[in-house]
């Protein structure tokens, strides 16, 4: 007993130096913190003690993220996840969290026990990172519309002048030089899509809805594709930052659709709902092929990072024979 008792010590000692540890009996209440919780969240112990884990909400996710977390737990299951919280003065920080339910002989929570690490600074490295890569795009963008878009542009430009040229002297070359000029007016085309799909149009205020629209008109014009974009009553969006991440998850949605779904219409929503702001873009292509919570595809997880960045929720679901609906809702701030 002695030796199980001096290993126990040990391991919660070691515990302690590594993690952010909290306890909390069957209602939430906090009957335990290691120092290292007092330490990132600038509480004292005794501040914490019989608290609630409100006290430290940051206001950053959902309603519904945390009642997926309670549900989860109050069955009995571990959740695993990461969440904003907010410090005594006032500092935001992020927390890997995984909580794990004790249960009694009836299967019962009778206490939750909380293991946290810090990973604010890999957030923030995440976040300047996706800054950066959008900078990135945007510059490319303007670089291939200004340069070499106008250059192609010229271009084409000029083999119609010389396919007129040719018209009335040499019938055959004349024929070459129009079909050249149909080759660079399709790939002057195809420049302006790509710079477009780079660096789409300013998106704060009502830049979203015109980037949105931009987005469906160029969609549509690919062979076969109809794309729609509807947006009654009009709805601004203010911070830029919550605005490029909205737009950059639709175009993935569009692009998903093409590329794997195969679809033909596509229909891009932004509406608001309540106080909520709700971004729906939904398809007639294929279904999804595995769950979408299963689906480990570079492109799911960065809208699913999008979404938690901007404390949105997405929802990924397939329809009963054909299609996929996503659909991100953000609660907007008081």
């Amino acid at each position: 007993m002695e030796a199980t008792l001096k290993e126990l010590r040990e391991v919660k000692s070691a515990l302690d130096e590594h993690s952010i540890v909290a306890i909390t009996d069957a209602a939430g209440d906090i009957s335990y913190v290691n120092d290292k919780f007092c330490e990132i969240s600038n509480y004292s112990r005794a501040e914490l003690l019989g608290q609630n884990h409100r006290l430290i909400n940051s206001g950053h996710h959902p309603k519904e993220f945390f009642q997926d977390l309670w549900r989860t737990i109050a069955n009995g299951g571990v959740w695993q996840g990461e969440i904003r919280n907010r410090a005594k003065d006032d500092t935001l920080y992020w927390v890997d969290t995984t909580i794990v339910p004790f249960l009694n002989d009836a299967g019962k929570p009778v206490q939750y026990v909380s293991i946290r690490t810090d990973v604010t600074q890999r957030k923030r490295l995440e976040q300047a990172l996706l800054d950066l890569s959008e900078r990135e795009q945007r510059k490319f963008g303007h670089d291939l519309h200004d340069g070499l878009g106008q250059r192609l542009t010229g271009l084409e430009m000029l083999s119609h002048a010389l396919a007129e040229e040719l018209n009335g002297r040499v019938p055959a070359l004349a024929s070459l030089a129009r079909r050249l000029n149909r080759e660079l007016r399709e790939t002057v085309t195809q420049a302006r899509l790509i710079s477009h799909s780079l660096a789409p149009v300013r998106l704060e205020g009502d830049g979203l809805m015109r980037g949105l629209t931009e987005l469906a008109a160029s969609t549509s014009r690919l062979p076969g594709v109809t794309c729609r974009f509807h947006c009654a009553p009009p709805v601004q969006v203010r911070d830029v930052t919550v605005a490029t991440h909205l737009y950059r998850m639709a175009q993935e949605a569009v692009n998903n659709a093409l590329k794997h779904g195969r679809a033909r219409q596509i229909e891009v929503t932004l509406t608001e709902v309540g106080d909520s702001l709700e971004l729906t873009v939904k398809n007639n292509g294929r279904a999804l092929l595995t769950e979408p919570h299963r689906n480990n595809g570079m492109g799911l997880n960065v809208m699913r990072y999008r979404a938690e960045t901007i404390g949105a929720t997405l929802a990924i679901k397939s329809g009963k024979r054909h299609g996929v609906w996503v659909t991100c809702t953000l609660r907007r701030k008081a």
